[in-house]
């Protein structure tokens, strides 16, 4: 079929469709070096001619861009960029963005670097952290991909210590009571065990074989043979004793 061009909206010089949302460019007024009327929009926003740039944003030449994200309010896309939405009151941690505090005269956001702290991203103490506490000494997570991934009690291990295992999140947790080692939680994931309980049965720790199961070499409680109800030794019809 023919095709036909049609008007953009009229807040629009450019645009990708009839809409006030579908603009590519806005119309120029010199307004824009200072403070425009709600019906003079010559900022670009997304796909939207606005007569300013939102919280949040700032424009650059006409097109509306992000301000840094720990400023609630900005003239430039960096951290020295944050100006103070609420001029008559002092610059506080609560006129900066959702989630900033104010620190030595500047808006900053938690550090989200792995290995770093603090609102100045200074790097943990220790390289095997991945997060670390407030003064960069405790280790609160560790380096997964490293030769020490395992936390515990505030530092990296190579293994976790004995009678622990290293959870889903990397932290050395207690192995069940029953077990002298584990790979798990729960008494069902114990790798050995103790004189008290020294033979294994589907991982649990037993103190003795249940009836038709007897401890092989290596203290693991195998089935008897199928011709036992009882027996001394698993696998073996000639060690029956029922």
């Amino acid at each position: 079929g023919t095709r036909t061009c049609a008007n953009c909206h009229a807040s629009c010089t450019h645009c990708t469709g009839p809409r006030s949302t579908d603009c590519i460019s806005c119309r120029y007024h010199p307004c824009a070096r200072s403070v425009c009327p709600a019906a003079v929009t010559p900022f670009l926003d997304g796909s939207t001619c606005v007569s300013q740039c939102p919280s949040g944003r700032y424009p650059d030449g006409t097109t509306c861009q992000p301000c840094h994200a720990a400023c609630a309010e900005c003239h430039g896309p960096s951290l020295r960029h944050c100006i103070d939405p609420t001029p008559q009151t002092p610059f506080v941690g609560s006129d900066c963005a959702t989630g900033a505090s104010r620190l030595s005269g500047w808006c900053k956001l938690p550090c989200d670097e792995p290995g770093k702290y603090g609102p100045f991203c200074r790097s943990c103490k220790s390289f095997t952290c991945s997060e670390c506490s407030a003064d960069g000494v405790t280790c609160l997570a560790c380096r997964r991909d490293w030769i020490r991934p395992h936390l515990h009690q505030g530092v990296c291990l190579e293994v976790c210590p004995t009678a622990m295992y290293s959870s889903s999140s990397g932290v050395c947790t207690d192995c069940d009571s029953t077990c002298e080692s584990c790979d798990g939680p729960g008494p069902e994931a114990c790798v050995t065990c103790p004189s008290s309980r020294p033979f294994r049965y589907r991982g649990q720790c037993v103190a003795s074989c249940p009836s038709g199961y007897a401890a092989s070499g290596d203290s693991e409680c195998r089935a008897c043979d199928p011709s036992c109800l009882g027996c001394s030794a698993p696998s073996s019809s000639s060690s029956c004793t029922s």
